[in-house]
């Protein structure tokens, strides 16, 4: 089974959890949260697949890519980006599949790259779909940490407050719309922060194959 059949496979199970309601499984309480909460998740999860690469875990590599993956496509789906629309992304993915060698978890230069890579990835995305005024108020974000006690910080910035509507109505703030984001940018940065996430599993040594028992026990029990 390739790559994108299992990511697909997922992208339509999470496209169903969208009518679920918040109780009956993991992925409908995050859409129920929210934007601001569906960042904070794939910000958390992220950070655990850098820092098991640079620990050199294997195992860890392996879970840890799959939550990303996972994360990631929730905020796709809950962002109206299909699959489809990252064909270019993907294109270059394979491309730089195959110009890995089998030995790169060896090379720790271009493990640091691939870290580096998705640590500008994520906070490239969180930055496009926050205001400037918002995200300068987070204390992870710097860090490419999105958590839940950076949201209320001591400037009062609440998830109430930041998002009124989950269905996507603007705030004053101009938090983009949270069930539509049509902007190219945002699209081509979620694309980017894909094929980093992959390119770094594989500088560690880690197949997609792995990746993809990982995430489709996730897409059993979420």
């Amino acid at each position: 089974m390739s790559d994108f059949v299992v990511l697909r496979e997922l992208e339509q199970v999470l496209q169903q959890r969208l009518e679920a309601k918040p109780d009956e499984s993991y992925v409908a309480s995050l859409y129920a949260k929210g934007l601001i909460k569906i960042l904070d998740k794939l910000g958390e999860e992220t950070t655990e697949l850098m820092v098991a690469a640079a620990c050199d875990e294997d195992e860890r590599v392996v879970s840890e890519s799959a939550d990303t993956y996972f994360h990631l496509l929730v905020f796709m789906v809950f962002a109206g980006i299909t699959l489809d629309k990252l064909g270019a992304i993907n294109n270059q993915i394979k491309v730089t599949e195959n110009s890995l060698k089998t030995n790169s978890k060896e090379n720790t230069e271009e493990v640091q790259k691939a870290i580096r890579a998705v640590a500008s990835g994520l906070g490239d995305l969180i930055a496009e779909i926050l205001p400037s005024s918002l995200t300068s108020g987070l204390t992870g974000v710097k860090d490419n940490k999105l958590s839940g006690e950076a949201i209320k910080d001591e400037r009062g910035i609440k998830d109430e407050r930041a998002i009124k509507d989950e269905r996507g109505i603007k705030d004053e703030r101009g938090i983009k719309d949270e069930r539509a984001i049509k902007d190219e940018s945002i699209i081509k940065k979620a694309g980017v922060l894909f094929a980093s996430i992959k390119s770094l599993h594989l500088c560690r040594g880690v197949n997609f194959s792995l990746v993809a028992q990982e995430l489709k026990t996730r897409m059993r029990h979420k």
